[in-house]
């Protein structure tokens, strides 16, 4: 059991190096080959998350290469596998979205920012800000920005002088048609 997730993290950490490297073809071989492990792992032990996580991540550093690559229809299956994997984590939800929002599908951009912060807990000032970015980048990402703008300021209330926290507020008091407040 440890030789085959020795075996999928020696082809994940190899496809990282590989990636870094700026050989993206044998990367991407790696990536695949780690994914099919880890996969199978997630199905032989469902009560393993470690197998769960490795897989999700896989997917998404994949996704990272190929849209660095330019392939941006294969990074958005790559990216879209991890959020539907793990859709509570913004950060997995952020790179599609703005991979539909550079291809102009702005309809899918929206649904996966209502998604993002329908699933979004009140707990994690990091997801809360991650959920805040995914918001901000395009016009109408909401039809109704209350609910975010209530917990990020709650996430910004951790850290009152954090200024990246503060630019997402700005941006999203902006977003939502709040132009004074977002001007303070």
């Amino acid at each position: 059991l440890e030789l085959r997730r020795e075996l999928a993290l020696g082809h994940y950490q190899a496809a990282n190096l590989l990636a870094a490297a700026g050989r993206p073809p044998e990367a991407e071989k790696l990536y695949g080959l780690a994914i099919i492990h880890f996969q199978n792992l997630a199905a032989d032990f469902p009560k393993v998350t470690i197998y769960r996580d490795d897989l999700i991540d896989s997917h998404f550093y994949l996704g990272d290469l190929l849209q660095a690559t330019g392939r941006y229809q294969e990074a958005e299956k790559a990216f879209s596998r991890a959020a539907e994997l793990n859709p509570e984590n913004p950060r997995h939800v952020y790179r599609p979205a703005l991979l539909y929002l550079r291809s102009g599908n702005t309809d899918e951009y929206r649904r996966l920012c209502r998604m993002c912060v329908e699933r979004l807990e009140s707990d994690n000032p990091d997801k809360i800000i991650a959920a805040g970015i995914c918001c901000k980048l395009g016009p109408d990402a909401l039809s109704d920005y209350s609910r975010l703008l209530s917990l990020v300021e709650k996430a910004v209330a951790t850290q009152p002088k954090n200024r990246h926290y503060l630019g997402i507020q700005a941006n999203l008091l902006y977003r939502s048609g709040h132009f004074a407040e977002a001007a303070k």
